[in-house]
């Protein structure tokens, strides 16, 4: 009897571990016509391969994208991966890490893919009630200035940004519309309007 408890005892452990995801901070964000995915492989981790799939709510989930395993590093590793392949503007996609033992996934992560096509500045979402991602057409060199104005011409923000990919908290603005200046390295001037509900 003790035998069969202590059998109950290690397959339950062993459930427990593989219950537990070796994957962490999963984000996802529009990056101009594509998306940028970021994840964390914890320390010591793995061995096995880790698989970038994606689904959208005609297909199934499908690997995009694989990185070859790390066997014991003694930090946690970090990766990143630009989707630029068949995505269909107006499309929520869901994507996960998988490795490729089958055994350990990351919690699944949605966006909603909006198209950038040729526009030099995005906005997403816009109109936005929180924050929102701004992107720069690759064409530029960082670094970047950053104002947003009222309609008045009044100076609400003044930054320099050295991504083209970047998140501004329009949280704190009252509802309304805003214009977003962007000043190049080179002097190109990129604006937009940014609206606030």
């Amino acid at each position: 009897m003790r035998t069969v408890y202590s059998i109950l005892l290690i397959a339950l452990l062993c459930n427990k571990v593989a219950a537990q995801s070796i994957f962490k901070d999963l984000t996802v964000v529009q990056f101009g016509d594509s998306v940028l995915v970021d994840w964390t492989l914890l320390a010591g981790s793995t061995c096995f391969d880790m698989h970038l799939q994606r689904a959208s709510p005609t297909t199934e989930f499908a690997q995009v994208y694989t990185v070859n395993g790390v066997c014991g590093g003694a930090t946690d590793q970090f990766y990143n991966y630009i989707d630029f392949g068949d995505l269909v503007s107006g499309t929520t996609y869901t994507y996960m890490i998988a490795a490729s033992n089958g055994t350990f996934a990351s919690a699944p992560v949605e966006i909603l893919y909006v198209n950038a096509g040729e526009q030099p500045l995005l906005i997403f979402p816009n109109p936005s009630t929180d924050d929102i991602q701004v992107t720069v057409d690759n064409n530029y060199t960082p670094s970047f200035l950053v104002e947003l104005y009222t309609l008045n011409g009044q100076m609400l923000m003044q930054t320099v940004r050295l991504q083209r990919l970047f998140t501004l908290n329009t949280n704190e603005l009252t509802a309304g519309i805003y214009l977003l200046k962007i000043t190049t390295e080179a002097g190109d001037l990129l604006t937009q309007q940014v609206i606030v509900q």
